[in-house]
């Protein structure tokens, strides 16, 4: 079992010699009642967070292409239009 398309897409070429069928799902995310959600105002504060930011959560591994969100940012930088990021995920496996 897998648990991106991307890694679907890969399987067959990289290891379906080895280990045969595939399949994948994507990830399920725990439901919480209203009552337990974070705050984001203490989100904010925790981490010192500006009122206003885009938000990328995802596993930092190459095939994210973290980069090309950097990129996009620096055009807009270069247009004077600046745009905090907040970057979470797994460092590593």
């Amino acid at each position: 079992m897998l648990s991106s398309e991307s890694a679907a897409e890969n399987f067959p070429r990289v290891a379906r010699h080895i280990l045969g069928r595939s399949g994948w799902s994507r990830s399920i995310e725990f439901l919480r009642s209203r009552n337990s959600r974070p705050s984001l105002r203490k989100a904010q504060l925790r981490f010192n967070l500006p009122e206003k930011f885009a938000l990328l959560a995802n596993q930092f591994w190459t095939h994210k292409n973290h980069l090309t969100v950097i990129e996009a940012l620096a055009e807009l930088r270069r247009h004077d239009i600046k745009v905090p990021l907040v970057m979470t995920g797994r460092p590593a496996i």
